[in-house]
């Protein structure tokens, strides 16, 4: 599709405007991320500080509960009646006599109470012996065995804590009765095996404290960017908000899987919205602190902040408007002048009109309107110059084909075909006759400029046939050329004077004399390309020659003329110059010398 166009001073408008819009894009993107970072960052350092009070809280809440458990595995006395009741029949056990009249039961009953209560750290001591006993005091006060149930339960535990396990153990039916408020009704259970007491084989003591008691900064925190909290002990239960407020395991998965005491974004997976969690694990208790909030949250406030800029933007939008008009008025009113001129302007004219003077206060404008007056000049000078290359490849074709229908080769060829009739030479005189009859029927057909390879070598063939028989067998010669060399476009009677200047020279030598046309496809790099090679054992170039050709070469290069239009000595040259022209500068041309002696002269180009 072609491309609309639009006047200098519309481009030049748009193209600064742009770039000032380009500019404020930028200044609101660099605005967005700077204040978006700040804003995270203080978010994530207030929260992970929340978080860390919280936890320090929840530690030393459970530590007075470890104090609880210390002062209890230090005591005689409880060590004393445990071992007593570990000595007790099951009949003594369920006796509500045993338990409220024998002097040792009730000291230890006694005891034990002495360490619950809120001051104390404990809202309920339960203690498990190994005869099945289990006594109870703070919140509920009895002596019982255990169940199957419970027994079970303890022992699955005992079996995977070790000495010291704290956890959520959720709902207690019985000591929810003695607490109003949903919260109340759950416990944070301390579970240790005592080895002091209880007999030989220990007994297990559950300390229990409401959650509320623990937890109290939790239920009356006030959030501060519209943040959730959450709490989780180390197996993953879900201590607050409680279960029956909604529970959501993925949190204690997603940070579990991550580490300790970072953030991260995280994908709600049931919202499908995107939030960030800041939380932090205590090692003493095994417990996170997650608080989760909306990642939207964070853009709402930049968008909000970002309102109050708004005037600001919108005057910054009518001044670049503005600006940008000025601008393109600036520099489009000495570009306008010099658009008129090229347009009246007819270049091919020799009578074209000069440039009017344009001064501006810009330099490049000013640099502008000479290089248009220079280009004038060269523009004179290039028509003319394309002209003499014209010229000169006119000149190059004819020299070419005044060499190839050299008087010579005709004379040759007839003294040749007439010393055959003379001696009865019937066959040698069709195939002469044959193929100079080729050779001058492809010498005057000018339909192509450029002809496949193929062409080109059944020609150098005809005109080889024509030198061997002229020599009567002294010259041999032999032709390679690859299949997928044969469609390559060369420039028409270029191979054959590569054949011709080798026969000219090399005949000049004793014979044999032989010729080897060799074409071959190779890879350099990247690039595939192509090589034809004409070899031949003659005298090859002295070096003094090399330099000749090589510097007039140069001079090709240098100046895109030939240094001599002369018919003699231009073989070479008339097909490197020709190659220049068909090729545009990417082809291969050199010459050397071979061992022991010979030449060797190679072309190629770039293989399509």
């Amino acid at each position: 599709m072609k491309a609309r166009s639009r006047s200098i001073f519309y481009t030049i408008f748009i193209s600064f405007f742009l770039v000032l819009m380009l500019f404020l894009v930028t200044f609101c993107v660099f605005y967005y991320n700077d204040e978006s970072k700040q804003m995270k960052s203080l978010m994530f350092s207030m929260l992970t500080t929340r978080a860390e009070d919280i936890s320090e809280t929840l530690d030393q809440k459970i530590n007075q509960m470890e104090m609880v458990s210390a002062e209890l595995a230090a005591s005689k006395e409880i060590a004393n009646g445990l071992d007593y009741l570990a000595g007790a029949s099951k009949g003594s056990i369920e006796s509500p006599v045993f338990y409220e009249r024998d002097g040792t039961v009730t000291q230890l009953r006694e005891k034990l109470l002495s360490y619950t209560g809120s001051r104390k750290g404990a809202d309920q001591i339960n203690v498990y012996l190994k005869n099945g006993a289990e006594i109870s005091s703070g919140l509920n006060n009895e002596l019982r065995m255990i169940s199957g149930e419970k027994l079970q339960k303890l022992s699955q535990m005992e079996n995977g804590s070790g000495s010291r396990y704290v956890y959520f153990s959720g709902f207690n039916e019985e000591l929810s009765r003695y607490y109003l408020s949903d919260i109340g009704k759950y416990f944070i259970t301390f579970l240790y095996e005592d080895q002091n007491a209880g007999g030989k084989d220990g007994a297990l003591v559950e300390i229990q404290k409401s959650i509320f008691q623990v937890i109290g900064s939790v239920v009356y925190y006030q959030p501060i960017y519209e943040e959730n909290i959450y709490l989780f002990d180390k197996f993953g239960n879900q201590i607050y908000p409680l279960k029956q407020d909604g529970g959501y395991a993925p949190y204690f998965e997603a940070v579990q899987a991550t580490g300790q005491d970072a953030e991260l974004l995280f994908q709600n997976p049931e919202t499908g919205r995107e939030e960030y969690l800041i939380y932090n694990y205590s090692p003493y208790t095994g417990f996170y602190t997650v608080f989760a909030m909306d990642r939207q949250r964070l853009v709402f406030s930049i968008y909000n902040n970002f309102l109050q800029f708004l005037p600001f933007v919108i005057v910054i939008l009518g001044v670049a408007v503005i600006l940008s008009l000025m601008i393109a008025r600036f520099l489009s009113r000495p570009i306008n002048r010099i658009y008129r001129y090229v347009k009246e302007t007819d270049f091919g004219s020799p009578d074209m009109r000069a440039l009017p003077e344009i001064q501006t206060s810009v330099v490049e404008l000013n640099t502008l309107t000479k290089a248009f007056k220079l280009l004038q000049t060269k523009l004179r000078e290039g028509n003319d110059r394309q002209l003499v290359l014209q010229q000169q490849e006119m000149q190059s074709k004819m020299l070419s084909l005044q060499s190839q229908m050299n008087p010579h080769f005709l004379y040759n060829s007839l003294a040749t075909i007439q010393a055959m009739a003379e001696e009865d030479m019937t066959d040698e005189i069709v195939i002469m006759c044959q193929t100079t009859s080729r050779i001058l029927r492809y010498i005057s057909s000018d339909k192509e400029r450029m002809v496949p390879l193929r062409d080109e070598i059944a020609h150098t063939h005809d005109f080889l046939q024509c030198m061997y028989i002229r020599y009567d067998g002294d010259l041999s010669y032999e032709v390679h050329i690859p299949r997928e060399m044969e469609e390559i476009l060369i420039p028409k009677l270029c191979v054959q004077l590569l054949v011709e200047n080798s026969v000219k020279f090399t005949t000049q030598t004793k014979p044999p004399w032989h010729i080897s046309i060799m074409g071959t496809v190779d890879n350099r790099g990247d690039e595939k390309i192509w090589l034809l090679s004409v070899k031949d054992n003659g005298p090859g170039f002295t070096k003094e020659k090399q330099e000749e050709i090589y510097d007039k070469i140069a001079q090709i290069d240098a100046t895109n003329l030939l240094p001599s239009l002369e018919l003699k000595g231009m073989g070479l040259l008339n097909i490197y110059i020709r190659l220049k022209f068909s090729y545009k500068d990417q082809f291969i041309f050199y010459i050397k010398n071979t061992a022991p002696r010979g030449c060797e002269i190679i072309i190629g180009g770039k293989y399509e």
